[in-house]
């Protein structure tokens, strides 16, 4: 008996199975009901989901407003009412302060230095006080720590006189040189000379160390 040859693998023919009316109708009803879940997940996602995430987002922002906003706030009181780390003192609202190279700090009002603080030692305060043009040299009692005045005549543009106080807390060899520029009109604002000197001699007061 001869053996037949085996048959190419494509010309295998797989059984047809035909579907009837009644399945066709089930698989549809199927495929039908299952479209509402997937819609409805998707409306989910939009009516909770979302709003959440929307919320969620819309409060970093305004914690980042308000924490811009209040940088920016108290950097203004820092530079105006002379907060700094170490001191504090009351200075006009249009007064800044910013500190150079050598760690002093220079009080501005539009780009003018009109005073300052600076630390010093008494060999210092000692070319100061002997500096010409020095007419008045006083010791004031009205100030919490002990401090010396002088007022020196300065002949510059924009500048009358130059008042400096010395001040130093007992027992301690740091000096505070905290020193105005007074002018007609003052820059601290009073209008006539006299008056602006007392307006200086009042927010030289209000300097506290901490």
């Amino acid at each position: 008996m001869k053996k037949q040859p085996p048959k190419d693998i494509f010309d295998i023919k797989f059984p047809k199975q035909k579907l009837n009316i009644a399945k066709k109708e089930k698989i549809i009803s199927n495929i039908q009901s299952a479209q509402p879940i997937n819609q409805s997940s998707i409306d989910l996602h939009q009516s909770v989901i979302l709003p959440w995430l929307s919320k969620f987002a819309l409060l970093i922002i305004v914690i980042g407003l308000g924490v811009f906003t209040y940088g920016q706030i108290f950097s203004k009181e820092h530079q105006n009412a002379g907060n700094i780390d170490f001191y504090s003192i009351q200075l006009p609202e249009a007064i800044l302060i910013k500190e150079d190279n050598h760690g002093s700090h220079l009080f501005y009002k539009d780009e003018q230095i009109v005073g300052g603080l600076q630390e010093i030692t008494n060999d210092e305060k000692q070319k100061i006080l002997f500096q010409s043009g020095v007419f008045e040299n006083d010791i004031l009692k009205d100030f919490e720590e002990p401090t010396q005045r002088i007022i020196i005549h300065v002949k510059q543009m924009g500048i009358i006189q130059t008042i400096h106080y010395f001040i130093q807390p007992a027992g301690e060899k740091i000096i505070y040189d905290l020193y105005f520029h007074a002018n007609t009109p003052g820059y601290f604002g009073a209008e006539d000379f006299i008056q602006e000197k007392d307006r200086i001699h009042e927010i030289a007061k209000t300097f506290q160390l901490k």
